[in-house]
C-alpha cells in the first residue's frame, strides 16, 4: 500500500479533483463514479461474511443496532485498494491541504511512511 502512497498520482485526465474539492466543501460529500470494479465489490462483501453479525455499536453515537467492523485495511487487499486509490487519495490531500474553495484552516493527513513515522500534510 505504501507505493500507493509515496509515489506519483496517476490519474486519468477526465478525474477532475477540483471538481471533488468544490463539492466537499459546498455539499459536504463528494461521489467518485465508479470507484470499485464488480470484482472488488464482490471480494468487498465476500471479505465481510465472516464478520457480519458479529459486533454492534456500543453507544448510541455508534448506533447500538449498526454492525461494526473495525480496521478494515487490516482485514483484506481489497480493502487496501479501495482505501489507496489514486483518485481518493488525490481528493483527500486536496482537502488536507486546506485547498478546498472556502477553506483556509489548516487541515491534517497523518500517512504512514516506509519508516513507519507520520506524515502530516498542512
Amino acid at each position: 500500500m505504501i507505493e500507493y502512497m509515496t509515489g506519483p498520482r496517476r490519474l486519468l485526465p477526465s478525474f477532475d479533483v477540483e471538481a471533488h474539492l468544490t463539492r466537499l466543501d459546498e455539499d459536504g460529500f463528494t461521489i467518485i463514479d465508479e470507484y470499485m470494479s464488480r470484482d472488488q465489490l464482490m471480494r468487498f462483501r465476500e471479505g465481510l461474511k465472516p464478520y457480519l453479525g458479529t459486533y454492534r455499536g456500543r453507544n448510541p453515537f455508534e448506533g447500538l443496532a449498526t454492525e461494526r467492523v473495525y480496521t478494515l485495511v487490516g482485514r483484506g487487499k481489497v480493502y487496501e485498494e479501495i482505501a489507496s486509490d489514486h483518485r481518493l487519495l488525490a481528493i483527500l490531500e486536496g482537502a488536507a491541504r486546506g485547498q478546498l474553495p472556502t477553506e483556509r484552516r489548516p487541515c491534517h493527513l497523518h500517512l504512514p511512511r516506509r519508516d513507519g513515522a507520520g506524515v502530516a500534510f498542512r
